[in-house]
């Protein structure tokens, strides 16, 4: 403050300056911090949904871990394994039934119940669509590798 006035207003405005650029670097890395937890938290949901395919991962259920918008969660979510949460549910469901199929201890309608398919039909057009072939002739390819 013992400056002219004149050059007073100038001093200002480059503190001003400088207290904003100063701003914008801690909110960037605030960002970048924020990002990284997000992933961990993505990655998280994802390997529980591989590990436990037969457990439910609604909407709601997504809401509600994340704390995020529908919108940022389909974002994120394909972002991070290129589909929409309910179609890779189903990749982790139809992979699951492919390891309870090659096992042989359970029938077609245990392995659709246990993975919460509405009905073992469902479940055998879910697993066609997937692999190109329905549950039991899958099972019989694996059976028929095996001997």
């Amino acid at each position: 403050h013992d400056m002219p006035p004149k050059c007073r207003h100038g001093r200002t405005f480059q503190i001003r300056v400088a207290a904003l650029k100063l701003l914008s670097y801690v909110v960037k890395d605030g960002q970048r911090d924020d990002e990284g937890g997000m992933d961990r938290m993505f990655r998280t949901i994802i390997d529980q949904m591989r590990r436990t395919p037969e457990n439910l991962y609604d909407e709601s259920w997504l809401g509600r871990e994340t704390h995020l918008s529908p919108n940022t969660i389909l974002s994120r979510f394909r972002q991070m394994t290129g589909l929409p949460p309910h179609a890779f549910l189903m990749k982790c469901r139809i992979h699951r039934a492919k390891d309870l199929l090659a096992r042989g201890e359970m029938d077609i309608t245990e392995i659709a119940a246990e993975l919460r398919f509405s009905s073992s039909q469902h479940f055998a057009t879910r697993f066609r669509q997937e692999t190109g072939l329905t549950p039991k002739a899958w099972r019989e390819a694996q059976m028929s590798v095996g001997k």
